[in-house]
C-alpha cells in the first residue's frame, strides 16, 4: 500500500500525466444568466480561501480537502434534458472527491510495463498504471458546490472535506437516540437569504440545540411529469453522503508507443453503498423557483435523513 498526503498531487498526475481528456479553458463572455463569477472550479477555489482552507491534507487538523469537477457538453442550458445533466455532473463531481479523500488515506498503486519488438531495431511499449482504492468514508462535508457554463461546456465542481472532527460527530449521530426532525422553518432559517435554485447536493448544519443535521437538495424540470418526486428521490440520495459509504473504485491509465506514434486511454471504475441506511427520510421543504444558470423552472425538494 502507497500512502499518499495530498489527493492534488494524484490528481494532477492522472489529469495531466495520464491524458485524461478535459475540455479546453474558455476566455469568452459569459451569458448574463450564466454565473458571473466565472468557471465553477475558480468560485468553489474563492469560497475556499473565505473558509481558510487549501485543498490537500492539513496534518494540524488532520483535514482532508478534495476539489471534484465534471464536465459535459451542453448545447443550451435552457433545453429540457439540462436538469439530468446537472445531476449527472454533480455526482461525478462528488465521486471524483471522495475517491481523492480516500486515496489520501489508503491507496494501492500497480504498474506494468510490456515491450514487443516493433522491427528494424525498435520496441512497442505499453504502460498501464492503475489506482485503487477500498474502503469506507463518514462524515464527508460539501464545503462548496458551483456551477458553469461557457461556449457549450457545463461544468460542476464541489469542495468535498473530511476529518477526525467530522467522523466522529455524524458517528455520534448515528449512535444518538431517536429525537426530533427538523422543520421546515428551521430549514428556511438555515438558508436565510439564498436562492434555492442554486442549491443542490448534501448540505449538513448544526441546529440550535446543537444536533447534526444531514440534508439533500435536490432538483427538477418542474415543467416535466413527476417533477416532485424526483428531486424527492435526488435530495434523499444526497442526504446520505456523510452516513457510512463503501466505496470500490479505481483509475486506470495505459499509455502506448508505436514507433514514434503515442496515445493514451483514460478509464475509470466506481461503486459505492450507504451502510446502515438512515431510519427514514422526511422531506422538509418543497417549492418551485427559476435556475439563474438555465432560466427553467425547477421543483426543489430539501430531504432529511434521519438515522
Amino acid at each position: 500500500m502507497k500512502r499518499l498526503l495530498l489527493p492534488a498531487a494524484l490528481a494532477a498526475f492522472l489529469l495531466a500525466g495520464c491524458g485524461k481528456p478535459q475540455p479546453e479553458p474558455q476566455s469568452a463572455s459569459r451569458p448574463p444568466s450564466a454565473s458571473p463569477a466565472g468557471e465553477a472550479r475558480n468560485f468553489v477555489a474563492e469560497r475556499l480561501k473565505e473558509l481558510g482552507v487549501r485543498p490537500g491534507f492539513d496534518e494540524a487538523s488532520g483535514r482532508i480537502v478534495a476539489v471534484g469537477e465534471a464536465f459535459e457538453s451542453v448545447r443550451d442550458p435552457a433545453a429540457k434534458p439540462f436538469a439530468a445533466v446537472r445531476e449527472r455532473c454533480l455526482e461525478e463531481a462528488l465521486h471524483a472527491a471522495k475517491f481523492d479523500i480516500l486515496s489520501a488515506l489508503d491507496m494501492k498503486v500497480t504498474v506494468e510495463t510490456s515491450e514487443t519488438d516493433g522491427g528494424e531495431g525498435t520496441a512497442d511499449t505499453a504502460e498501464t498504471i492503475v489506482l485503487s482504492v477500498d474502503g469506507t468514508l463518514i462524515g464527508l462535508r460539501m464545503l462548496s458546490m458551483a456551477e458553469s457554463w461557457n461556449d457549450g461546456v457545463y461544468e460542476v465542481a464541489v469542495a468535498v472535506g473530511w476529518s477526525k472532527k467530522s467522523l466522529d460527530a455524524v458517528s455520534a449521530r448515528l449512535l444518538a437516540e431517536e429525537g426530533t426532525s427538523l422543520s421546515g422553518e428551521a430549514v428556511r432559517e438555515w438558508l436565510g437569504g439564498k436562492d434555492p435554485a442554486t442549491l443542490l447536493g448534501p448540505e449538513a448544519f448544526v441546529d440550535a440545540d446543537g444536533h447534526l443535521r444531514m440534508l439533500g437538495i435536490g432538483a427538477a424540470d418542474a415543467e416535466t411529469p413527476g417533477a416532485k418526486a424526483r428531486a424527492e428521490a435526488m435530495a434523499s440520495k444526497c442526504a446520505l453522503f456523510s452516513f457510512p459509504t463503501a466505496i470500490k473504485a479505481s483509475r486506470k491509465a495505459v499509455t502506448k508507443k508505436v514507433g514514434n506514434d503515442a496515445s493514451g486511454d483514460y478509464s475509470e471504475e466506481y461503486d459505492e453503498k450507504v451502510d446502515p441506511k438512515p431510519r427514514t427520510f422526511l422531506t422538509v421543504l418543497s417549492t418551485e423557483a427559476v435556475h439563474p444558470l438555465s432560466g427553467r423552472r425547477m421543483a426543489i425538494a430539501v430531504v432529511e435523513a434521519v438515522p
